[in-house]
């Protein structure tokens, strides 16, 4: 069977969600995880975010909701990695940070557990 992209997943239950907001728009993060990874985000536009981590760099689709006062819910696609995107929910008063990636695993990579796969980081 063919499994849904990624957007297929959000088609009709944004009914009730929450309004994106350009409030992000000209500033940077750099984001420091418990794993070790470091990731600088710039947001460049309403929908776009220069992002690097490591030697990897790339300029992509974002949105971001205001979840709570000074809290966003950011959500991050990558065009050259179809199979990934990476949610981040930060607040930006107390400067924490929740990473959840995400990614769409090969049919058989891991029998009997869920295609999606998540790993979350803080």
């Amino acid at each position: 069977a063919d499994w849904k992209h990624f957007d297929d997943f959000a088609a009709g239950i944004a009914t009730n969600r929450l309004p994106t907001t350009e409030a992000l728009r000209g500033q940077t993060f750099k984001i420091t995880l418990n794993t070790g990874r470091v990731i600088d985000l710039a947001f460049t536009a309403a929908d776009t975010v220069a992002w690097s981590e490591g030697a990897e760099a790339g300029a992509d689709w974002y949105e971001a909701l205001e979840v709570a006062p000074d809290v966003y819910f950011i959500n991050m696609t990558f065009a050259a990695r179809p199979a990934e995107d990476e949610a981040f929910i930060v607040d930006t008063r107390t400067r924490r940070v929740l990473s959840v990636r995400e990614r769409v695993r090969e049919p058989g990579e891991a029998p009997g557990e869920p295609r999606v796969a998540q790993v979350y980081s803080a």
